[in-house]
């Protein structure tokens, strides 16, 4: 498999252990609350917020702030972050990477078209990053 498929099944492991972890806490608390709620003539509207993303947040910049951008995805399938020297990173060029991330993850249907078709994602292509197969 190539580059671009060990990025896709990183990218599927990361998500699936999130949504994994969203489902066992929705279990404890909700991960949702009421922003607004009216009754209408038609029956009620009801703008729930939802802290999902919010659990993204928590899972990217953990892994690419405090692993040098090594998520268990990553760590599966050999992938690593490194910078235009091949380093890894300092973690003021991983939070940034971390957050135009989460652009992708929030149009994540979008995202990965794009990626399919183009092989760019916003992280990579803003930043002076890529991922490449190694070990650090």
């Amino acid at each position: 498999m190539g580059i671009k498929g060990n990025r896709f099944l990183s990218v599927f492991i990361d998500l699936l252990i999130i949504n994994a972890l969203i489902g066992v806490l929705g279990f404890v608390w909700r991960n949702e609350f009421s922003l607004w709620n009216s009754l209408t003539t038609d029956g009620s509207l009801n703008i729930r917020v939802s802290f999902d993303l919010f659990y993204y947040l928590i899972y990217f910049v953990f892994f690419d702030i405090f692993k040098e951008g090594i998520s268990i995805g990553k760590k599966a399938t050999g992938l690593m972050i490194v910078n235009q020297n091949g380093q890894v990173p300092d973690r003021n060029e991983l939070t940034k990477r971390t957050f135009l991330k989460m652009i992708g993850v929030i149009f994540l249907p979008i995202a990965a078209l794009v990626y399919l078709i183009g092989g760019w994602a916003i992280q990579d292509a803003t930043t002076e990053m890529s991922v490449v197969q190694g070990n650090p």
